[in-house]
């Protein structure tokens, strides 16, 4: 995230980066995957950026920037083939996450149970993300808007994804916008 915000405040050359520290999370966690997700959000965020900005010049530049992600994104997408399995690893996961024994037995694949002390905790930090979600689209940054929404989606599918939702929730709000770090 900190080198995708830092790319849309103009380090794009950054973005290169993302598909050499792929490598090595395709081999250390299953959940690399995460990482192209994060990067598509932004991709879409630029993409939804140019279809609303007023001005051509507007469009084509948020357009570019779309670009740009989405070939950080392949990228990221080729360098999860260099692992000791090749593509047999993403095989696996395919098979891992489609089984319904997984997500009907598993405790962290469960939703969280809202009667639970914890969910009031959990409760605050969906109004927060709604929020901050809003405030988001208001400020035309569409890509943590993206992330925030999906993640809170998934936070409430199963409740492993609690806590990536508060970091990405958290992260994204604490920076201040590109167009903010422009006039500083």
């Amino acid at each position: 995230l900190s080198l995708l915000e830092r790319a849309q405040a103009g380090h794009w050359r950054l973005l290169a980066w993302l598909p050499v520290l792929t490598v090595p999370w395709t081999s250390l966690h299953g959940g690399f995957f995460v990482g192209i997700v994060l990067v598509l959000a932004y991709a879409a965020g630029e993409l939804l950026g140019a279809a609303v900005a007023p001005e051509e010049e507007a469009r084509r530049e948020a357009f570019r920037h779309g670009k740009r992600y989405l070939l950080a994104a392949g990228g990221c997408l080729a360098a999860t083939f260099v692992n000791p399995y090749l593509w047999r690893l993403h095989a696996h996961i395919l098979k891992y996450l489609g089984d319904s024994f997984t997500f009907n037995n598993i405790h962290e694949f469960l939703p969280l149970n809202f009667h639970h002390p914890a969910g009031r905790y959990v409760e605050v930090l969906i109004l927060l993300g709604a929020a901050a979600a809003v405030w988001s689209i208001y400020r035309r940054r569409f890509a943590p808007a993206l992330l925030v929404v999906g993640w809170l989606h998934l936070a409430l599918m199963a409740g492993r994804n609690i806590p990536i939702f508060a970091l990405v929730t958290c992260l994204l709000y604490t920076s201040p916008s590109p167009r903010d770090r422009t006039r500083s």
